[in-house]
């Protein structure tokens, strides 16, 4: 289990951060990404360990955000790995609301799958082998991976604190992000002038930092995630508009 809660971390670190002074109960449809496909790659100490490919799209009033991670170089030798998560929520009345979340593991030939649905009554249904767990969620509820749809929505140099409700292993947590200004950085795909945030944890042992870009609709190009000492990156190598 802690083997697979380390994977999370890094696999997420396209962003396992968000939010805003507020606890906001929805997101504002008029202000959401527009549709995106972007393409990461995970490093660590300058060796290529894998790749991440995070699409947003919406149709007919659904929204799909899907990541897509997996080892690549050195690391795929050792470890063959594949995670992909999905968040799907419904815009209307010029909102976005989460309806469910889901996440499937594949680590050679052993897989692992987690699920979240929430309820018009106020609760999360998370699933995780076979076995359901009910807890009580609050209006405005995200999971780890919508929760960077709505930092990508509310950032800017102004929000110098953020926060989110986040439905996640069997519990409601709070996702805090700190504005630390602007900062350049320079990546695969170009050089940008950048909003940095810092994950707000309580503990030390883990810090994530992350920076996302006004030019590209607010998507994150860089993140750094150190966990006991050690560090990873994350850097975009390939952003493309989708068709609206």
């Amino acid at each position: 289990m802690r083997a697979k809660q380390k994977h999370l971390g890094l696999s997420s670190i396209v962003l396992v951060l968000a939010g805003l002074s507020l606890l906001w109960p929805m997101l504002a449809a008029a202000d959401l990404p527009k549709p995106f496909k972007a393409i990461y790659e995970v490093r660590k100490a300058g060796l290529k360990l894998g790749r991440i490919e995070v699409t947003l799209e919406y149709e007919a009033g659904i929204y799909t955000y899907k990541k897509v991670s997996e080892t690549r170089g050195l690391a795929a030798l050792f470890v063959n790995e594949k995670v992909s998560e999905t968040s799907i929520g419904l815009v209307e009345d010029d909102t976005l609301r989460l309806v469910e979340y889901h996440y499937h593991q594949q680590r050679g030939k052993k897989q692992a799958d987690r699920s979240i649905k929430l309820t018009k009554d106020g609760y999360a249904i998370e699933t995780y082998k076979g076995n359901e767990t009910r807890y009580r969620i609050i209006p405005g509820t995200l999971d780890r991976s919508s929760v960077e749809i709505a930092l990508m929505r509310d950032a800017n140099l102004n929000n110098k604190r953020t926060e989110y409700p986040v439905a996640e292993k069997w519990k409601l947590r709070t996702y805090r992000f700190i504005n630390q200004g602007l900062k350049s950085v320079e990546v695969p795909a170009g050089t940008f002038q950048c909003i940095e945030y810092h994950v707000d944890r309580a503990t030390k042992n883990r810090s994530t930092d992350l920076c996302i870009a006004p030019d590209l609709d607010n998507i994150p190009v860089y993140a750094v995630h150190t966990e006991k000492g050690t560090s990873f990156q994350m850097v975009l190598l390939r952003y493309t508009p989708l068709p609206e």
